[in-house]
């Protein structure tokens, strides 16, 4: 009984239970939360390496622990005037997760130097002026920085040039950075800290990519996300045939599609320090596994259901991946996700399930959501699924708590998610 926590009882409404062997994460986001709840956490803080709180519990922060990572939530509804004076009474670090355009003028005060800000993630927001703000941070602490669909173009990047260079992590997800923006950041990646970069969704084209892939091997960069821009599968030449010479350890490919790439990646990575790769790969499901299995360096491999008849032949085979991601075509019906998902073999190693852009709404997700409960897995992408209200509900019953994430990007959720918890992203 070495490692049993005692927890008591009124704490435990609050808890989401993190993956295996990591202690809980205290989630207060959607929580109706009293003053004596606070002093009773106080008495065990050493539980949890993290605490997750709606920016509308700041009048607690005071009675938050130190040496704990904190996340602040920052719902439509919050006084952000009275917010930033509860800042400066947080004794740990802390990261700041808005879509709140209010919260734009007060970035200044928030990120001053000597600030406890350690990461901010805006998403959903114009950022215009706000840009020079985020210029001019003097705040050493902050290492992350996510600006997800904040409507960013090439030449913006400019402004954030001195920012960009001292942070470790930047997610600019789903903006129009376009070739412009990513030749900027070539340019910067060489003298910069980053390790992760996200540039999905951004309109980069054939030269933007080859802009970027001649810059990685002088760069840091271990994580890279460059799928859904401007450039078809063949681009992807250029990110592969310089992968051994970069410090690359996790990669999504979107679709290798003629057997030459194919035969690259599976000889460059070897070559190279990839350890998980997101590869969709065109052709039958035993092609993929054929494939696949030739570059067992990995730990994780992805496999694309494009269609019932993959979900049919989706059999034993997967028992000999130590952990994949499931991602399944807009065209598979619910009985074939049904087939596939029951698969006894992927409880323990589903790290994902793609179900994006399926038209299942709140019905058909009712009909699947106890399959998906089953495999237990760390994230879902539910994005125009066409789902309502009701699949919060339905989400929230039948899941387990293990899954840490769950997207529901362009579905009709409305502001009613906005404050629903831990584990959802919505619009």
């Amino acid at each position: 009984m070495k490692n049993r926590i005692v927890v008591p009882a009124i704490l435990w409404r609050y808890l989401k239970i993190q993956p295996k062997h990591t202690w809980p994460t205290l989630q207060l986001v959607d929580q109706d939360i009293r003053e004596n709840d606070f002093h009773m956490i106080s008495k065990i803080h050493w539980v949890f390496p993290s605490i997750r709180i709606s920016a509308k519990h700041s009048r607690f922060f005071q009675y938050l622990p130190a040496a704990h990572v904190v996340e602040v939530v920052v719902c439509q509804s919050v006084d952000i005037e009275v917010l930033v004076c509860n800042l400066r009474k947080l004794i740990s670090n802390y990261r700041l997760t808005s879509a709140n355009p209010n919260l734009l003028s007060y970035l200044d005060i928030i990120l001053e130097d000597g600030n406890l800000c350690q990461s901010i993630r805006l998403s959903d927001l114009s950022l215009g002026n706000s840009l020079n703000l985020l210029a001019g941070i003097q705040c050493k602490n902050l290492v992350e920085l996510r600006l997800i669909d904040c409507g960013l173009r090439g030449e913006d990047l400019q402004c954030l040039g001195k920012t960009i260079t001292n942070l470790t992590l930047l997610d600019l997800h789903a903006n129009r950075i376009m070739d412009t923006g990513s030749l900027y950041l070539s340019k910067l990646l060489p003298n910069s800290k980053l390790t992760y970069l996200n540039v999905e969704m951004n309109g980069i084209g054939r030269t933007g990519l080859r802009n970027l892939c001649k810059a990685l091997p002088s760069s840091k960069i271990t994580d890279l996300k460059v799928n859904f821009n401007d450039f078809d599968s063949s681009a992807y030449q250029y990110l592969l045939q310089v992968l051994p010479q970069t410090r690359l350890e996790i990669l999504d490919i979107y679709r290798i599609l003629s057997k030459d790439l194919q035969m690259m990646f599976i000889n460059n990575c070897a070559k190279s320090n990839l350890s998980k790769a997101t590869v969709y790969i065109k052709g039958s499901l035993l092609e993929q596994f054929a494939i696949l299995s030739n570059t067992r360096k990995l730990d994780e491999f992805c496999f694309f259901l494009a269609n019932d008849y993959d979900c049919n032949c989706f059999g034993d085979e997967v028992f000999k991946f130590k952990s994949i991601k499931l991602n399944f075509g807009k065209y598979v019906t619910i009985p074939g996700i049904k087939r596939a998902l029951s698969n006894s073999h992927l409880f323990g190693i589903t790290h994902s399930i793609g179900l994006a852009n399926i038209k299942l709404g709140s019905a058909g997700l009712e009909g699947i959501v106890d399959f998906i409960g089953n495999i237990e897995p760390l994230q879902i992408d539910l994005s125009n699924c066409e789902l309502d209200c009701a699949a919060i509900g339905i989400l929230k019953t039948h899941l387990s708590d293990k899954t840490k994430e769950i997207l529901l990007h362009g579905n009709y959720i409305g502001a009613k998610s906005a404050d629903m918890g831990a584990i959802f992203y919505c619009d």
